[in-house]
């Protein structure tokens, strides 16, 4: 005797076994294996919690680790399409009927910048902390001279300067080039 096996499916029923009249077997066992299909899916969350076994459908929240030194969380990838805000650190997936992997990506913190505003000069930008900047008053008007820079000029390397520098702090600045009229001599 040989033992014949068949999986089958609960969507699959009903079923029916066929044996030809002419088989040239006198008897046959027969082995039916019931064979659940899968109704929980895996989660893997890496660099980060949720993992686990859920149903299709099942609304699972997932939560970004805390940062490495120096880094903040980036987004999440891998699976992203059941992910509901990929740019949240604590968010949630919607299982589909498949098992899915997602990963929380982190990346370097920026560097803080601030606004130096410079009128009637060169010099505006955005800058780091610390950093030394450059800055030249426009050229005076006929009959008149550079007098001085005024504003937020403790930052001013030497505010009597056309061309100075400025070292930024940690925070927006301005400063304004003025002029002053040329006296005139009367004989």
């Amino acid at each position: 005797n040989e033992e014949n096996y068949i999986k089958v499916y609960p969507a699959a029923g009903p079923w029916y076994i066929m044996i030809p009249a002419e088989s040239q077997y006198e008897s046959m066992n027969l082995v039916v294996i019931y064979e659940e299909a899968a109704s929980e899916y895996g989660l893997s969350v890496v660099n980060g919690s949720g993992d686990g076994s859920y149903s299709a459908g099942s609304v699972v929240s997932i939560v970004a680790n805390l940062p490495p030194s120096g880094k903040i969380f980036s987004q999440w990838i891998g699976d992203t399409a059941y992910i509901s805000d990929t740019f949240a650190s604590s968010t949630t997936v919607t299982m589909p009927s498949q098992d899915v992997t997602v990963t929380a990506s982190y990346e370097d913190i920026p560097t803080p910048t601030y606004n130096l505003t410079v009128t009637y000069g060169n010099g505006t930008g955005k800058y780091a902390q610390g950093q030394a900047v450059n800055i030249t008053a426009d050229p005076s008007a006929t009959g008149e001279v550079f007098t001085e820079w005024v504003g937020d000029v403790s930052y001013v390397e030497n505010k009597y300067a056309m061309n100075t520098k400025v070292v930024m702090p940690a925070a927006n600045i301005a400063v304004t080039a003025t002029y002053s009229s040329i006296p005139t001599e009367e004989y």
